[in-house]
């Protein structure tokens, strides 16, 4: 993983090639402080249903645990409780840790291959999330870089790469010839 993201070091050269370094430090800022309120508000939004499932997984094994503890052998009792119950949960972990690789996987894919980024926009809440902050940094990336001076073509590629959809970048190899041949950008894309 690069310590320095294709959007930060695009918005930090335009805004400094034009004097506007401070600008541009805002706009990140704001950015990451977005970003990391929306994985708060998740993470927060989360901690319920984690406590649930936790709690469901010990209770479930309780009357078994009763019914042993009461034959005589509590210790054997507790032991398989416990072994049950951290048996579940080191279950459930395991297929959460499987889901988060694919779905790192398949972020990175997405912002190569246009299947991949059209499939994560359809799952609901994480696609239009997705397709925002997509957007949201390939249009502040494209004015950063348009009011530092840079010439289109070259805002446009920057703020595609910045923008880590490839969907964005498909429409960026569809307009960029015609933006060539002297059309607008706005309404091609």
């Amino acid at each position: 993983i690069p310590l320095v993201s294709h959007l930060e070091a695009s918005i930090i050269a335009a805004c400094a090639r034009s004097g506007q370094l401070d600008q541009g430090c805002f706009y990140l800022s704001d950015y990451y402080e977005q970003l990391s309120t929306a994985r708060k508000t998740i993470l927060r939004k989360l901690l319920y249903p984690a406590f649930v499932l936790h709690l469901g997984i010990f209770v479930t094994g309780l009357p078994a645990l009763a019914i042993n503890y009461s034959m005589g052998s509590p210790a054997k009792a507790v032991a398989t409780y416990l072994q049950g119950s951290f048996g579940a949960l080191i279950v459930i972990y395991l297929f959460g840790f499987i889901c988060w690789a694919m779905i790192r996987l398949l972020t990175k894919q997405g912002a190569k291959e246009p299947g991949v980024d059209r499939l994560l926009r359809m799952i609901p809440l994480v696609g239009k999330l997705r397709r925002a902050y997509a957007l949201g940094r390939f249009c502040a990336t494209y004015e950063m870089q348009l009011q530092s001076g840079v010439n289109v073509m070259d805002s446009l590629s920057s703020a595609g790469k910045a923008s880590q959809s490839a969907l964005v970048n498909a429409a960026l190899e569809h307009a960029v010839p015609l933006v060539r041949a002297g059309a607008q950008v706005g309404p091609i894309l």
